[in-house]
């Protein structure tokens, strides 16, 4: 999904939080809609990667109490667009709104402050040490940054596709070019959080193969209620 589109479908969901009478959950979900501004070109798959890649380790706490309620408030968003049907946008919420776990800040308005400045971070290219600049490992920068964000993007399409999903998980392995290091960065987009630097290329694809397969018997799951809903 296009930041975008994720634009307009908060602004939808807003509104409705708003008519139901929950004003200051309204007022949270139009301070997080602050973050995606001037990203509308760029993927959510893409945005929380950013973020992720961005943010200190550091600056990982516990939650706060207005980002815990934020959380609450975006999961039965969630709730709703699985219950239309609408797998991938959920997906896409979860993935974005991930980035709040580990936040401390007093409220909302602050965490998207701080989180300006994640993506900030993750613009900067870091310097390279002479020693590293007479390596060469593999891709330039620019071919692996999309490279990555390729895959990762197919990942997240197919997902509801088991045939198609497999066929994507056989080309990631067979391309050599995907190295470990791409492997990881690969199910940080698709999977929405960081994967342990010791785990090579084969537990990393296990994860994601794991994860597409859960959601697949989710999916079964819901519309096997929805037939018995229907008797």
């Amino acid at each position: 999904m296009q930041v975008s589109s994720l634009i307009a479908l908060l602004q939808d969901f807003e509104a409705l939080v708003q008519t139901i009478g929950c004003s200051s959950r309204a007022d949270d979900v139009r301070e997080f809609r602050r973050l995606l501004d001037g990203q509308e070109g760029t993927t959510v798959g893409q945005l929380a990667g950013k973020l992720a890649k961005g943010r200190p380790v550091s600056q990982i706490e516990a939650v706060s109490t207005p980002v815990r309620d934020l959380q609450s408030t975006f999961a039965k968003l969630q709730t709703l667009l699985l219950s239309a049907n609408a797998k991938k946008a959920a997906d896409d919420v979860a993935a974005l709104t991930g980035i709040l776990d580990g936040c401390d800040r007093p409220d909302v308005r602050q965490f998207v402050e701080e989180a300006r400045g994640w993506l900030a971070n993750a613009s900067q290219k870091k310097p390279k040490s002479t020693k590293e600049s007479k390596k060469v490992t593999g891709p330039s920068e620019d071919t692996r940054t999309e490279l990555v964000r390729n895959y990762a993007d197919t990942l997240s399409q197919t997902s509801g596709d088991n045939s198609a999903f497999d066929q994507a998980i056989s080309e990631i392995q067979a391309n050599k070019k995907v190295r470990a290091q791409e492997m990881r960065e690969i199910a940080k987009l698709y999977l929405g959080y960081e994967i342990a630097k010791t785990k090579g290329r084969t537990d990393v694809l296990k994860a994601i193969v794991e994860r597409q397969a859960l959601s697949a018997r989710q999916d079964a799951r819901g519309r096997t209620l929805d037939r018995l809903k229907s008797w």
